[in-house]
């Protein structure tokens, strides 16, 4: 039996670890649990998998969107660590740069095992210690090596009747997957998944939740790999019905009394969610709003016609009861509709409302009456407050907002939705916040930023983050790192190329030194490369 290595011992090998992997540490953040006494029938699905010396390496639990995955698996992460199983968690997320790539994924899971087992650390350091290795420049297939070599020299010392440590990714449909040369992230964990489900280790299990989009489907769907469906839409199940139903007699019929909800109401809403969470959380969040009477709310809901777990009927009832019809909402606020969406929903990062306000309204831009300003943004957030949440992050100072859950920007930008007020168009979305970017950066760079005294001193020598937010807006702390990811879809736009020909001439020298300031001076080759590609499409 090993002993396990907490992270509170710190010694010099962890001290180490973490240099080299980046401190790439993760909590699994906020979020929904399942509710006490629902999801009872999976946990003891689960529990019997973990219970099964001889059974498989890896479980992967799927099923629609909605269908309650992430919530499942922050539960069953609580489950391992009352049973010290816990070996890692990662939870992938759109909406956050620093959760969705698969090297962040293999450092996060590199540096928790060897916080837990001594041999696996031991190993994965002669590893990571090698002159020939740099971690800078590692891909995601060099780390998982040395994750797989690490857990068979860590199987050589471990019993085979010891404990288990369980990794648990969630939501890997989220790591992003574009058909492109520099964007095949979510291949480079499936490929590592299949390499660890190759060592057969004795003590080294993993649990993954997801949709079961057809990538995903092709490696995980087999033989070897034990399988959780998730039941929902037109094959729902009675057990997924009867968790719907505890959730709604919890948070609606005696958790908002004011709904005068009845048995019978609870019943039909159970029916319309057809197993979705997602759909009955959205329900619930409808019927509370502020606006109205929530009698007369939950009437609204119980008369329109749902077909089986309809998201898309759902997000449409919430969006024309705060904003109207198309053909009778008024047309500057379908516009500053557009603005504040479009941008949050292309935004390579959840925004503040700082951000969306500097994006939005650029200094350098000419104040007219109708652009959006803050107490604009603050009416159409206040209005899609059921779709919506103000949520903080370790990485932000101030609370950002996001979407609730990928199935409304999906419905956002869902074809047959190009005729609605709500139907938005990437491209334009891109096109407009590519310009805002560049205005950001054209009126507010300039030659040392941060009025540091010397440049003879490295970056270390300062305190950067204060100096970096004392003299950098958010606004320009987003546009100076992301602002080329936006031209990449745009069309050519003279407006644009106006701005980035003075961008190019004027402060790029500037721009190196802002990236540099903020830690990210990596990524300005990318960049340039993404612009050159931009500069190319757009000549043939």
């Amino acid at each position: 039996m090993w002993t396990s290595v907490t992270r509170t011992q710190d010694d010099e090998d962890l001290k180490a670890l973490r240099r080299v992997t980046g401190n790439a540490t993760f909590q699994a953040g906020d979020g929904d649990l399942c509710l006490k006494g629902t999801r009872l029938d999976i946990f003891q699905r689960v529990e019997d998998w973990l219970d099964t010396i001889d059974g498989s390496v890896m479980l992967w639990i799927h099923g629609f969107p909605g269908a309650g995955k992430s919530a499942i698996a922050r539960t069953i992460v609580n489950m391992l660590k009352k049973r010290w199983s816990l070996g890692s968690d990662f939870f992938f997320s759109r909406d956050d740069a620093e959760r969705r790539t698969p090297l962040a994924l293999w450092c996060h899971v590199l540096y928790d095992l060897s916080c837990q087992h001594p041999g696996f650390r031991d190993a994965a350091l002669a590893k990571l210690q090698a002159p020939d290795f740099k971690i800078g420049s590692a891909q995601p297939g060099a780390i998982v090596d040395i994750i797989v070599e690490a857990i068979q020299v860590a199987n050589e010392d471990t019993n085979s009747s010891g404990q288990n440590l369980v990794l648990v990714i969630d939501a890997l449909d989220e790591c992003l997957y574009l058909p492109t040369s520099l964007s095949r992230q979510r291949s480079a964990v499936l490929s590592g998944l299949q390499k660890l489900c190759a060592i057969k280790s004795a003590w080294c299990r993993i649990i993954v939740t997801s949709r079961a989009e057809k990538d995903i489907e092709a490696i995980l769907n087999t033989e070897n790999i034990t399988q959780i469906e998730l039941l929902a839409g037109g094959v729902v199940n009675a057990q997924s019905s009867d968790d719907i139903k505890r959730y709604f007699d919890v948070y609606l019929l005696r958790g908002l009394p004011k709904a005068k909800a009845t048995s019978e109401d609870i019943q039909d809403l159970v029916t319309k969610a057809a197993g979705l969470f997602i759909w009955a959380k959205t329900a619930v969040e409808f019927v509370s709003s502020s606006k109205g009477f929530p009698h007369k709310r939950l009437q609204t809901l119980k008369d329109v016609g749902f077909g089986a777990g309809s998201l898309s009927t759902l997000y449409h009832l919430v969006l024309t009861n705060q904003f109207g019809e198309t053909g009778s909402i008024d047309q500057e606020v379908c516009w500053h509709f557009q603005q504040v969406v479009g941008t949050m929903l292309v935004a390579a990062v959840p925004l503040t409302l700082e951000q969306l306000e500097g994006l939005l309204l650029p200094k350098a831009s000419p104040k007219s009456h109708d652009r959006t300003d803050r107490d604009t943004i603050l009416d159409i957030l206040n209005r899609l407050s059921t779709v919506t949440i103000w949520q903080s992050l370790e990485s932000s100072d101030a609370p950002v907002i996001q979407f609730t859950h990928l199935s409304f920007p999906e419905f956002l930008q869902d074809a047959g939705n190009k005729n609605k007020f709500y139907g938005i168009d990437t491209q334009i979305a891109h096109g407009t916040l590519s310009l805002q970017c560049l205005l950001v950066m054209n009126y507010e760079l300039m030659f040392n930023i941060c009025h540091l005294p010397s440049s003879h001193y490295p970056n270390k020598h300062y305190d950067l983050h204060t100096l970096v937010n004392t003299h950098l807006s958010l606004a320009l702390q987003y546009s100076i790192q992301h602002w080329s990811s936006h031209l990449v879809p745009v069309a050519r736009n003279d407006a644009v190329l106006h701005q980035l020909n003075r961008f190019l001439g004027e402060k790029l020298l500037f721009w190196y030194e802002s990236m540099s300031l903020v830690g990210a001076f990596y990524n300005a080759t990318v960049a340039l490369q993404e612009c050159a590609s931009w500069f190319t499409v757009c000549e043939l």
